[in-house]
């Protein structure tokens, strides 16, 4: 049976700035995320009807409290902390410091605080949150030539690839000559864009395999003549009898 948690993400605006809502560990200086977990009793229907709730790595569900509060704290037992969203990434968060907690933590803000009189801050807010996306952008663009180091082939539609340069690979690497990024138009053009704006992604451009030393071989385009049969392309149906 899962266990269930709520996750409080509590933001505060004050003296022109956003802050967020940490929950310190006893006997370090690492954060959390606050949270608790539901008991056996506990009702819980009306929390999951009206919050985002999903699952976590773990196996537990998560129900997602997103809430803009007042400046002071009202918890006791737990020893909390207001950190600005400019500092969060600075923060030693021992629960989940992947890339996509922030990413929540930036768009669950923007989703909460009102436009009027905070364009500031959500222009700031914006910023940090794009300059995450590329970041997690490059880091599956190195994941997927880690995989073609460790033995995943090249698969390029129509075509056949030798493998590329390890040596070429991995200095691409540490430098990301050729990395191109991807993102998605403001109106989604393509299911691809489509599936980036869901998910709050960007990605990149195909890699260019060639210049990491890899020949492709594309397999020749024999269209269909009149009579349902392929056809060499570039050749008139008269020139040929199929």
């Amino acid at each position: 049976m899962k266990n269930i948690r709520v996750d409080y993400y509590h933001y505060r605006l004050r003296k022109g700035r956003a802050d967020i809502l940490l929950q310190k560990n006893e006997g370090d200086n690492e954060f959390c995320i606050p949270f608790r977990y539901v008991k056996d009793d506990e009702p819980i229907a009306w929390s999951i009807k009206h919050s985002d709730v999903e699952d976590d790595e773990n196996g537990d569900l998560i129900i997602i409290d997103r809430a803009l509060k007042e400046g002071h704290l009202k918890k006791k037992g737990a020893e909390e902390e207001w950190v600005p969203l400019n500092d969060v990434r600075k923060a030693r968060l021992s629960r989940n410091e992947s890339l996509e907690l922030y990413k929540k933590i930036y768009v669950f803000f923007l989703r909460l605080c009102p436009k009027e009189g905070n364009l500031g801050i959500i222009d700031k807010v914006c910023e940090m949150l794009d300059a995450l996306l590329i970041e997690m952008a490059k880091k599956d663009y190195v994941k997927k030539l880690q995989n073609n180091l460790d033995g995943r082939r090249i698969v390029i539609p129509d075509a056949s690839s030798t493998p590329p340069n390890p040596e070429l690979v991995k200095k691409e690497i540490e430098t990301l000559e050729h990395f191109r990024l991807y993102k998605p138009h403001d109106v989604p053009m393509t299911l691809r864009d489509g599936m980036l704006h869901d998910s709050i992604s960007y990605s990149y451009e195909p890699i260019d395999w060639e210049a990491l030393g890899s020949e492709t071989h594309y397999f020749p385009i024999f269209p269909i003549s009149r009579d349902g049969k392929l056809k060499p392309f570039g050749l008139d149906e008269e020139e040929i009898d199929l």
